[in-house]
């Protein structure tokens, strides 16, 4: 392996690491937060399960977009930020 793969896969590993460790960050309050708005566990299944299959059908969609179209990565790396600062204002305000 050439010298600047092995950069690219380590960078490429850094991005997914830290991505993955967002990602739970994120997640791991939700059921807390949802049991406090007052929701039931069959709910919160139902709606986690959901928003999994919907990050399973819609991530082929947008990477083939952002694969096209370069420069609205920055949109989406907007929109991924946004997510994680809501979840972050609605955990303090809800007490958390």
């Amino acid at each position: 392996m050439k010298k600047e793969e092995t950069g690219l896969n380590l960078r490429f590993g850094i991005i997914c690491s830290l991505y993955w460790i967002l990602w739970v960050a994120s997640t791991v309050f939700l059921v807390p937060i949802l049991r406090q708005k007052g929701m039931g566990d069959g709910q919160i299944g139902f709606l986690l399960s959901v928003r999994s299959l919907a990050a399973i059908g819609f991530s082929p969609v947008i990477a083939s977009f952002l694969d096209r179209h370069s420069f609205c990565f920055l949109i989406y790396y907007f929109a991924s930020n946004c997510r994680i600062i809501r979840l972050m204002i609605a955990a303090d305000s809800s007490g958390v």
